[in-house]
């Protein structure tokens, strides 16, 4: 029998700790920035924290987190809470495998670590044995992206250290378990790839310029081109494939076609994509321009001369296309566009694996080659389903089912017959059926009907209040779906309700649902999530005392916003790696990249817009805003973290009541990394649940109880 805890959560009269027993944050010094946009000043008194390196703001980055840790850790509730996060978070997660010829490779981690170990297997039945594990890295490294090259003799495997997406590239012989020689830097995990020539005796990747030390958080992006590397040789002698003549703020992904002598590259920049074919017996010719166009347009795979796209070119919910390279340009409809639009496309054991979305809610179709409908993938469990990536000769495919209580399950897959079985599945200290997630549908400021996922612990009472922890993301083209999260495994145990609205500027309608929430159409988005607070408390599923709200990386914004339009309308804040200054986000790493999505303050009209919502510029003086807390990572090169440090300031500067606003870092940390140790990650958590029962008046019952299931 397997023992294990849960916890309800009781409203009382007063928090266990009262807010007014603390000393404010500490102080932040103004030095005020006088900018001028298309004719207009803005005032910017934190301009000084933006030097993320200088020792001044490091001292005042410390003061803050010993702040918020401070109140956390009053929380009489923390250790029980700690205790519970740690038998929760053991086991070891599998990443979805990839089969290259007869070896097999996936991956397997602990909650809250990237990666913690690469297993390869012979066959479909062989032992599994470690090929690179996270211990025999220095401490603070990590793995971040795996590449087994095409016959599966070596892996190409990227790590880097603190959090950072910069890595370095070695290459693991699979049968010794050794690395070769080769070491290659430049490699930028959100940006670069690898693919493996045929013969296995060279690799191409995407080279971005390494920027200065101490850097990595201010400095943009820049990338190089996509070069080669020949096995054997030193790096400085890698040749450069492929870079585009007329922007350095393109990037690729790619592959080779069947033929091995020839190199698909599909290139992005902003909302434009092209598809280009390289001869890589005569690379300085001019290459091939298959597609250019205004839409989305991702390659999947290749056939001999033949390439498969997804793209929503003349197809606002997505279709399958064909291009042959003897007749560039000429599109060849392969799989029509339906009513539900396609979230994504894997091409791999001579099928065609389509993910799409009803009401937010994922499916599969899987297509033979010729574009013919073979049937719908019916998983054993229902979750967020991901197929890995496999080649085209491949017998099966392998896919990943996972959802907020499940941290996924691996599946081989017949296709010939849509037959799946488990392959690889996780041990828990607890039974994912116990936990319910249905969905109900609201309507916004305009009228819009949104759907929302609604996940708690069967047998919660739901004709009484409950708190709820509301995620809204709507951006990026994302249909929203609750992933798994050891945290909100808790937080359900405790009685807590998971609330996640698909708002506009999320994937879950297609393209016009995502039009409807990006650049001048932001607001829309924002409202949604107010709408969807709004609609808990009118239908007493919570009440405002008890809601909480989130949002993080590109949804910071959006809670953010809410926080500064609507502060009566919740309890409490709880924003991670935010971008929060709008009219400043794209200056560092890679927020150039965003202006398709957020507006560039450089465009007048955009400009207007971005400052209407920025919620750095938006606080307004006197205001009582919630309790909140801003998590942060030292070290994330995505949302750089003086997004957190300006917001607090101005926050604390603001604040009209005694309602603390507290900074939490993740010291060498990275973007939506809790922790740089499975144990710093279960403080993280423990400390975000301990900041919520205190926000929001909760605590558990003086004795847990405890129940038994088989």
């Amino acid at each position: 029998m397997l023992n294990w805890f849960f916890f309800i959560l009781i409203p009382i009269s007063g928090p266990e700790t009262d807010f007014n027993d603390f000393t404010k944050a500490p102080p932040t010094r103004q030095q005020v920035q006088m900018d001028t946009y298309h004719g207009q000043e803005v005032i910017d008194p934190y301009r000084w924290l933006e030097a993320m390196q200088d020792p001044e703001v490091k001292e005042w980055v410390k003061a803050q987190d010993r702040h918020a840790r401070q109140m956390v850790m009053s929380a009489n509730n923390r250790a029980k809470l700690r205790y519970r996060l740690k038998k929760v978070s053991e086991f070891h997660a599998f990443g979805a495998a990839i089969q290259k010829r007869s070896n097999l490779f996936y991956s397997q981690r602990l909650p809250g670590v990237a990666t913690s170990k690469i297993l390869v297997q012979k066959g479909l039945d062989g032992k599994a044995t470690t090929l690179v594990d996270q211990k025999e890295l220095p401490k603070d490294h990590e793995i971040r992206q795996v590449s087994p090259s095409t016959k599966g003799h070596l892996l190409a495997y990227a790590v880097s250290q603190q959090g950072s997406r910069w890595a370095t590239v070695r290459i693991r012989n699979v049968k010794t378990g050794k690395d070769l020689d080769d070491v290659l830097v430049g490699y930028q995990t959100s940006f670069s790839a690898i693919t493996w020539s045929q013969d296995e005796k060279c690799f191409y990747y995407d080279k971005l310029r390494l920027p200065q030390e101490g850097g990595q958080l201010e400095e943009q992006l820049e990338p190089l081109g996509i070069y080669r590397h020949r096995l054997g040789d030193d790096q400085s002698n890698d040749e450069l494939i492929y870079r585009h003549p007329q922007h350095d703020l393109w990037y690729f992904s790619h592959q080779l076609l069947d033929t091995q002598k020839k190199l698909i590259v599909n290139g992005s920049y902003k909302d434009r994509r092209t598809i280009q074919v390289v001869d890589l017996e005569q690379s300085s010719k001019h290459p091939i321009l298959i597609a250019d166009v205004v839409a989305n347009l991702n390659v999947v795979g290749s056939n001999k001369n033949t390439i498969y796209a997804h793209t929503t070119h003349e197809a606002a919910n997505g279709r399958v296309v064909a291009f042959d390279i003897a007749t560039p340009q000429v599109i060849k409809p392969l799989i029509d566009e339906s009513n539900r639009p396609i979230a994504g496309v894997t091409y791999a054991a001579h099928h065609f694996f389509v993910s799409r979305s009803k009401d937010a809610v994922p499916f599969v179709d899987v297509y033979d080659e010729n574009g013919d409908h073979s049937y719908q993938l019916e998983p054993p469990r229902s979750g967020s389903i991901w197929i890995a990536p496999g080649d085209r000769d491949t017998q099966f495919a392998f896919y990943n089912v996972s959802n907020l209580a499940n941290p996924g399950t691996i599946y081989k897959l017949d296709p010939k017959t849509g037959k799946s079985v488990a392959f690889r599945a996780p041990k828990l200290a607890y039974e994912p059926s116990d936990f319910k997630m249905r969905q109900v549908f609201y309507r916004t400021k305009d009228g819009t009907a949104i759907p929302m996922f609604l996940v708690h612990k069967k047998g919660l009472n739901i004709d009484q209040p409950s708190p709820v922890f509301m995620y809204g993301y709507g951006a990026g083209n994302w249909s929203a779906y609750p992933w798994f999260q050891p945290h909100m495994v808790v937080w359900m145990e405790m009685g807590g309700i998971y609330a996640m609205p698909g708002l506009r500027g999320g994937g879950e309608y297609g393209k016009d649902w995502n039009d409807a929430g990006i650049k001048l159409n932001k607001q829309n988005g924002i409202d949604d999530f107010i709408a969807a607070a709004e609609f808990l408390i009118e239908q007493k599923i919570t009440q405002k005392s008890m809601l909480a709200i989130n949002g993080g990386s590109a949804s910071g914004p959006t809670a953010g916003a809410l926080l500064c339009q609507r502060p009566d309308l919740i309890g409490a804040a709880l924003i991670e790696w935010p971008a929060l200054d709008m009219l400043r986000f794209d200056r560092f790493t890679g927020g150039q990249y965003w202006t398709w999505n957020n507006g560039s303050p450089e465009n007048e009209l955009e400009f207007e817009n971005l400052k209407r919502f920025s919620p750095y510029h938006n606080l307004k003086k006197g205001v009582c805003y919630p309790p909140t807390m801003i998590v942060i990572g030292e070290n994330d090169e995505s949302t750089v973290p003086m997004h957190g440090y300006k917001f607090i300031a101005r926050m604390n500067e603001m604040q009209g009541c005694s309602n603390p606003i507290l900074l939490h870092t993740i010291w060498g940390g990275g973007h939506y990394q809790y922790g740089v140790t499975a144990e710093a990650s279960l403080d993280t958590w423990a400390d975000e649940l301990a900041f919520l029962c205190l926000a929001l008046n909760l605590t558990p019952p003086p004795e847990l109880a405890s129940v038994s299931r088989p």
